[in-house]
């Protein structure tokens, strides 16, 4: 009976511990095998490895490492078992010294971690940049007949990669099968990932290829990996190709994938594709992200299509997503309206956004004002303007640009002069753009003088012009008749670093030849040339029409043969003056019988280039020779 009862008792004492542990109260079980020991029962290196399980599993591992050393004063000797609960607890730890230390005992017992708790002790070392340990483990292990497995390579190469070592990843990719492991989905999609980050797509390919040739059939991972890097490195029209391959294979997109490639598609103008695979989504049950949402919006906008932009807008605002719109989506729909012209409703979505608990912020303002001053409706401009001040936003140097631009398109250029002085006045320096808005107003209204005691500000003030700085007031010289400030700018704003462009050249030529200095225009056109420019049509049109009016036949001849050497598109306009310049080359053309016959077939096309032109002038007149036949 006696024996019984201690069986009994002993029995209860171990339930106590397993129900204690499974519970989450490692230290009533510790309490309990303190019993057991106080009572002299022997017990099995079992109970002590749940006591191990349930300090790991409660993070507390110093008190883990604290039963292990009472295991092995009760002369209860830990099993592979207890060294693999403290490594896994110590390895999530990060315990990297303790990981260590406990390592080399294990080894000097001739004990070797199983390949599931490999993994965690390979992560740990791989991620303290101890590969090279991790590689000696490998080779004891293997020498003791044990081997890596599949997941424990996956972690060193992803390691290895991330680390930037992706040769020596590879190394160990190609060797896998040679050592009798072999590469699944996950140890590819590492090498693949990184591979496109790299940009190296036919190395992608070749990998994709592999893993079809081998039964690995590639995952949701894979595919994202692919659309998201491709989207990344500006193919968004070939992750696109990769989503329809992934349907064609059936696996399903998760909604990550969605999110990445509408954004891709957007930001590379992929607006039809984008549409598509909302619609995909939306059948499936899915819905964007609100960003996402918020790029796709921008993106309709930004293309035209704002009525479909609306129809989005409106599903959304009808909870047919499972987000909620935000400031930014209503500023978005807002600034589509405006450009779109359609005031009245931009007003409308405002007045909803109200509705909906969101105050107008200072994009909406500004959005507004510019939309209002576009359209000519100063009043409606300065009453948001109003508006904005009482509701306690101050307005930023972008609010002032965009008065000073809608003033002086509106040829209240005094008033846009007092706001960019007001502007300086709160403290804010003019910018480039805002000092090219004004110049480009006073140089149109001739007031030349004016232009150029702005631009000797702005370089004095430190703001550096532009190349369209440098055009306009090249242009505005240019009209004053004011050539020596035209050459002494070009040369000028090249010493400062800014580089010409071929409009600047083609302003110039345009220029001298309107006031018939051909020499000029002649030298400014060769050096434009030797530059690797191409003039515009509008400078080619300038050069005809003063060679035309000074009877110029041999430099009309010159110049139409160099347009058609160098394939100039002949435009509507430049098409008119080259079939004026005809009339002057020879006498005896009787453009009203020419155009029946060209123009018929010229027509069909609203450019063309200038040898098409003059080989069908030359087929239509015999005495006409411009180009080679």
């Amino acid at each position: 009976m006696t024996h019984v009862g201690i069986l009994s008792d002993f029995l209860w004492l171990s339930l106590l511990v397993d129900y204690f542990v499974s519970v989450g109260r490692p230290d009533e079980a510790l309490g309990a095998v303190g019993l057991m020991i106080k009572r002299a029962y022997r017990f099995r290196v079992y109970i002590m490895n749940l006591l191990l399980k349930g300090f790991c599993a409660n993070g507390e591992v110093l008190k883990a490492m604290d039963v292990l050393r009472r295991m092995e004063m009760s002369c209860v000797w830990p099993d592979s078992c207890s060294y693999n609960l403290l490594l896994v607890a110590l390895c999530k730890r990060k315990k990297m010294a303790e990981v260590l230390g406990l390592m080399r005992r294990i080894k000097g017992l001739d004990c070797y971690p199983d390949s599931a708790v490999s993994v965690y002790v390979v992560d740990c070392l791989c991620k303290d940049g101890r590969v090279e340990e991790v590689m000696d483990l490998k080779e004891e292990m293997r020498m003791r007949g044990l081997d890596f497995n599949v997941a424990v390579y996956n972690v060193i190469i992803n390691e290895l990669i991330s680390k930037g070592s992706v040769h020596k990843a590879k190394e160990i990719f190609d060797k896998m099968p040679d050592e009798g492991v072999y590469p699944n989905v996950v140890t590819c999609n590492c090498m693949l990932r990184d591979l496109c980050k790299m940009g190296k797509w036919e190395e992608v390919a070749k990998m994709f290829g592999v893993m079809i040739e081998k039964g690995i059939t590639p995952d949701v991972v894979t595919y994202g990996s692919l659309i998201d890097e491709q989207c990344k490195d500006g193919k968004a029209n070939k992750a696109m190709d990769v989503f329809q391959l992934m349907a064609k294979k059936g696996t399903e997109p998760n909604s990550v994938i969605y999110n990445i490639l509408i954004k891709g598609l957007c930001k590379h103008n992929l607006v039809s594709d984008a549409i598509q695979v909302i619609h995909i989504m939306s059948d499936k049950g899915m819905y964007p992200h609100i960003l996402t949402f918020n790029a796709f919006l921008k993106a309709l906008c930004d293309a035209g299509y704002t009525q479909d932009a609306e129809k989005f807008f409106n599903s959304m605002v009808e909870g047919k997503g499972h987000e909620e719109l935000d400031l930014v989506s209503f500023n978005i729909m807002i600034q589509g309206l405006c450009e779109d012209g359609r005031l009245d409703q931009a007003v409308e979505i405002q007045d909803m956004m109200v509705s909906r608990g969101f105050s107008a912020d200072l994009v909406t303002y500004k959005i507004l004002i510019r939309g209002q001053m576009i359209a000519g409706n100063v009043s409606k401009a300065m009453a948001l303007w109003k508006n904005l001040s009482e509701s306690g936003l101050v307005p930023d140097q972008w609010t002032y640009s965009i008065l000073i631009d809608g003033f002086c398109r509106l040829n209240m250029v005094n008033v846009a002069k007092g706001l960019f002085v007001k502007l300086k006045a709160y403290g804010f320096v003019p910018r480039v753009v805002d000092y090219n808005t004004l110049i480009v107003k006073l140089c149109r209204d001739s007031d030349v003088e004016q232009a150029r005691i702005l631009f000797q500000e702005m370089k004095r003030t430190g703001c550096k012009p532009d190349v369209f700085t440098l055009n306009l007031m090249i242009g505005g010289s240019l009209k004053a008749a004011d050539f020596e400030t035209a050459r002494s700018l070009l040369s000028e704003m090249q010493q400062e670093g800014v580089s010409p462009n071929e409009y600047t050249f083609s302003t110039l030529i345009s220029g001298f030849a309107k006031f018939m200095m051909m020499d000029e225009a002649k030298r400014v056109l060769n050096d434009m040339l030797s530059l690797g420019f191409t003039p515009t049509n509008y400078a080619y049109d300038s050069l005809l029409t003063a060679h035309c009016s000074r009877g110029d036949t041999d430099d009309i001849i010159s110049l139409l043969s160099q347009m058609a050497s160098k394939g100039v598109v002949v435009d509507s306009e430049l098409m008119k003056t080259i079939l004026m310049c005809v009339c002057r080359c020879a006498e005896d053309l009787d453009i009203m019988k020419l155009l029946p016959t060209f123009y018929k077939g010229a027509s069909a096309q609203t450019r063309i280039s200038c040898h098409e032109l003059l080989r069908k002038l030359q087929e239509s007149h015999s005495k006409l020779q411009f180009v080679p036949s």
